[in-house]
């Protein structure tokens, strides 16, 4: 069985993002102020958002800048996912 090119994305990115939520974000404390200097398309931005953490980002590429804005605004729409 062949799996989808686009689930095997997708599965890599929600990988991804929970390596940063746990791993890395799981030790900052509930509030407190994430900074990431090289955004990218915001995966870090939105596990921050997703543990109710603050979060500035920066990325000078326009394309990236707007496709993580886009994910951060939806993540935080979707309210808080992990406690």
């Amino acid at each position: 069985m062949t799996i989808p090119r686009s689930a095997q994305t997708q599965c890599r990115k929600a990988t991804r993002l929970w390596r940063v939520s746990h791993l890395c974000l799981g030790r900052i404390a509930d509030g407190a102020l994430v900074l990431d200097p090289y955004m990218g398309s915001g995966t870090t931005g939105v596990a921050a958002v997703q543990m109710g953490r603050k979060f500035i980002g920066i990325e000078r590429e326009p394309k990236y800048f707007d496709i993580a804005c886009r994910r951060i605004e939806d993540a935080q729409r979707q309210g808080r996912l992990i406690a």
